[in-house]
């Protein structure tokens, strides 16, 4: 049996190509996604990793790629032997324009019934999201955050 995916929206002054651009960069990702890049060619069937410092942190492999519409990869965390046992989970963004901005829309899905993965993935993406929307908005991306005892402190991030 599988958990219930987990899904976050958040509104980004800009358009969806930008955000897209932005958010598939492996030059642009270290900036919102705690030092870590993402890498692929966006072709349905690619691989896709995110890297720090050169070392595969999460990986998996691009299953749809509309540019500034829809994007879904298969997703593996590789750093912890807990996570990577879990097997492939699915992410997917969906980018809807709304005047001169974007509606982001995360669904990440597929966790086993006793995932250990999905309440990382939970506490995670709304941080990266944020940082994200806050780099597009105002150039700057916010500090390396993740939830500690309740409180919001500064950290080296996974990915």
């Amino acid at each position: 049996m599988e958990l219930s995916a987990f899904t976050y929206t958040v509104y980004i002054a800009t358009t969806p190509e930008r955000t897209w651009e932005t958010l598939t960069s492996a030059d642009m990702s270290p900036l919102f996604w705690s030092g870590c890049a993402i890498e692929s060619d966006w072709r349905p069937g690619s691989r896709v990793k995110l890297t720090r410092e050169g070392v595969v942190r999460s990986s998996g492999q691009v299953l749809e790629c509309t540019p500034a519409s829809r994007l879904s990869y298969s997703f593996i965390r590789r750093y912890l032997p807990e996570y990577e046992s879990e097997g492939a989970s699915q992410v997917t963004f969906e980018f809807e324009p709304l005047g001169a901005q974007t509606q982001l829309t995360l669904t990440h899905s597929g966790f086993p019934q006793d995932s250990k993965i999905r309440p990382v993935v939970a506490e995670s993406w709304p941080i990266i999201l944020s940082s994200l929307k806050t780099l597009l908005e105002t150039g700057q991306p916010l500090s390396d955050i993740r939830r500690s005892a309740g409180q919001l402190v500064a950290t080296a991030g996974g990915c």
